[in-house]
């Protein structure tokens, strides 16, 4: 898929946006604060629907303005209809449609494909198991048909087994109800992620040896017993584990045992990435997540997703730079920020040019 049109108005610093992109390779510069990560922002919400970056949608309006609007134009596969989608942003909700049709976030999610990449992502391997969570949920649970809804309801049964176990259990019956969903869902997106990783971290790990010259290994690490991918399985064995912790849990007010206590762990020729691999190391480990989602994308769905890069290039060593830049040329099309220096590529491309939320086409 790629872009055709994007506009947005009052989104970020930018007052009014046009944007006519390049159908390949295309560079925004500009100095720091002046809206190139506020271009892929938009960009990233025309396509999910949320924020990578905002906690609250008010974040996202212009001072003193009461809503945003952002609206894009794609083309999935040549000879298809365009996608048109239109999402206007207010302070406590957000309305999107595509085609003209109200849908929920879930419906853009599965109709379009992006792939991001910021320098955040280094906490991927340097931050706490919650920021590896929301990146098999977010980046691969789309990948799986009713992830997303069943990562919903186990959440919601949380909140409400947590209630209970805060209370000191609640009533048998209160408690049986939320802990068998909590057991079936969570069993659910357990199943999900380990048959998502089975394609997946092939992918990832060829990658990083062929950089790096060095064996990576990513494992899951479970509350749970894990013997198969089987949800049934999975589900009895959550439950067992429910029934083993229940006086700890009842003590701490927390439910213990489930996919949202669960963690990825990153190994280099055997040692955990995290405590012993260089910052150079971790950024490839990072690379090679991003270009295997790429690939994920192509083998699971048959099309191309597009790709954002919000000032990475520049964090990485010149042979990492070339080597991101000769795997996406010709697979997608890229849109990539950089600094204030120019940027030099051999791939045909357009390059904008940044300040203070007024975009241009350079020369």
């Amino acid at each position: 898929m790629f872009l055709l049109h994007l506009e947005a108005r009052d989104f970020r610093n930018y007052r009014e946006l046009h944007f006519e992109p390049h159908p390949s390779l295309n560079i925004v510069r500009g100095q720091n604060a002046q809206g190139k990560s506020n271009f892929i922002e938009a960009l990233y919400y025309s396509l999910r629907g949320f924020s990578y970056r905002a906690a609250r949608e008010v974040e996202l309006i212009r001072w003193e303005k009461e809503s945003a609007l952002i609206k894009s134009i794609w083309r999935l596969v040549e000879g298809d209809p365009d996608l048109n989608i239109r999402t206007v942003v207010k302070p406590d909700r957000k309305e999107i449609q595509l085609n003209g049709r109200p849908v929920r976030r879930g419906e853009l999610v599965n109709r379009t494909g992006v792939v991001l990449f910021t320098p955040e992502d280094l906490w991927l391997i340097k931050g706490g198991p919650e920021g590896r969570r929301r990146f098999l949920d977010r980046e691969l649970g789309v990948f799986s048909a009713g992830y997303l809804e069943d990562l919903q309801q186990c959440r919601r049964a949380l909140t409400q087994r947590n209630a209970l176990l805060r209370q000191g259990g609640g009533s048998r019956a209160e408690n049986e109800l939320w802990t068998e969903q909590v057991c079936r869902y969570g069993a659910r997106i357990l199943s999900a992620r380990l048959k998502l990783l089975r394609d997946y971290v092939p992918l990832a790990c060829r990658l990083f040896n062929r950089w790096v010259g060095e064996d990576l290994n990513i494992r899951y690490q479970s509350s749970v017993v894990v013997n198969g991918a089987d949800a049934g399985l999975l589900e009895s064995n959550l439950a067992k584990a429910t029934q083993h912790r229940k006086e700890e849990e009842l003590r701490v007010g927390q439910t213990l045992s489930g996919p949202h206590r669960d963690d990825l762990q990153f190994l280099i020729n055997g040692r955990d990435a995290r405590s012993f691999a260089s910052q150079g190391r971790q950024r490839a480990i990072i690379l090679a997540l991003k270009l295997a989602q790429v690939r994920f994308w192509q083998l699971r769905t048959g099309k191309q997703p597009v790709i954002l890069l919000d000032d990475v290039l520049f964090e990485l060593d010149a042979p990492r730079r070339q080597a991101v830049l000769e795997a996406l040329e010709g697979e997608a099309q890229v849109f990539l920020t950089v600094g204030d220096a120019v940027f030099e590529s051999v791939s045909e491309h357009k390059s904008f040019y940044v300040t203070d939320g007024n975009l241009r086409e350079e020369g």
